[in-house]
């Protein structure tokens, strides 16, 4: 079954205008997992964050101090440090998907265009 070049519109009496738009169900599915694909991609902002404000919130609002941690002392520079690179990391885990999110921004009226011009997928 091939695809609709055009698709075929439908106007009914009440200004309903319904488009009807006929594909292969393997274009379709490769279509929509692409689109999937990048809604999670603009997701993982939200994770970053997670990592990002508990990071952020113990590096600048603690007062470290020297700590045993499996019998060894830690001092407080060494645990300071520890979580200003965790810190540093998290940071960088935020720009980058924020980046993402910027990037494989999605909407449904690109999926239907999608849908309609399917010749790239």
């Amino acid at each position: 079954m091939g695809t609709i070049k055009q698709p075929i519109t439908i106007s009914v009496e009440n200004e309903v205008i319904v488009t009807l738009i006929q594909i292969p169900e393997s274009s379709a599915r490769n279509i929509l997992n692409h689109h999937l694909h990048k809604v999670k991609k603009s997701k993982e902002w939200i994770n970053a964050l997670i990592f990002f404000v508990p990071f952020t919130l113990t590096y600048f609002l603690s007062e470290f101090s020297v700590k045993p941690i499996f019998g060894l002392e830690v001092s407080a520079d060494q645990i300071s440090t520890f979580f200003f690179l965790c810190w540093i990391a998290a940071l960088v885990y935020v720009i980058y998907t924020a980046i993402n999110a910027i990037r494989y921004k999605d909407s449904v009226d690109d999926i239907i265009k999608d849908l309609m011009d399917n010749t790239k997928f």
